[in-house]
């Protein structure tokens, strides 16, 4: 079968039949069509051709599905990470960020990853940032809830003291504090 036969037909298995050098020179027909309509971005028409045009959408997951176990399986091992971290959203958004800026939420949906909208969001905007540590993260924490210093809770005894009146009440400790005024 030759190219010119093998572009004019409608059976998908024809290219197969093709020998290895009609099958590259076809392609490298194709591919130059593609620079061609796309002014030099080949990568840029396929990208879209496989992965964004609705038509092209199961080509695309169909190829990557079949052409990559190792990347797959390295995918589908984020995602085990992602859903065994049950409780810090940061470091769930953050490994979401690994692959949040190559594929749709519905790929990545169907790897697996279970996450919101928002998740989702957040994780490509560390992606576009480049921002993918764990270490550093220091969770903020508003002045009305942070730990009261020893001087504090002093100062509280020592007004306390001063300024409380005599209960009829016999003294009691309270949660370990053995001062003899019940303070």
């Amino acid at each position: 079968m030759t190219i010119t036969q093998a572009t004019r037909s409608c059976s998908p298995s024809c290219f197969y039949k093709l020998d290895r050098i009609e099958k590259s020179r076809l392609c490298k027909r194709f591919v130059d069509f593609g620079k061609k309509i796309s002014n030099g971005y080949t990568e840029c028409i396929a990208k879209y051709t496989l992965f964004s045009f609705r038509l092209g959408r199961s080509i695309g997951n169909d190829i990557f599905s079949f052409s990559n176990d190792k990347m797959k399986n390295t995918i589908k091992n984020i995602s085990k990470l992602h859903s065994s971290l049950s409780t810090d959203r940061y470091q769930k958004s953050t490994i979401l960020s690994l692959v949040a800026s190559e594929f749709s939420p519905s790929q990545l949906s169907s790897f697996g990853f279970e996450f919101s909208r928002t998740q989702f969001n957040t994780a490509k905007q560390k992606a576009s940032e480049d921002q993918f540590t764990l270490g550093d993260y220091q969770r903020h924490i508003p002045k009305s809830r942070s730990a009261v210093g020893q001087t504090v809770v002093d100062l509280v005894k020592s007004y306390l003291r001063c300024y409380s009146q005599q209960s009829s009440i016999k003294e009691r400790r309270v949660d370990g504090d053995e001062d003899s005024d019940g303070l």
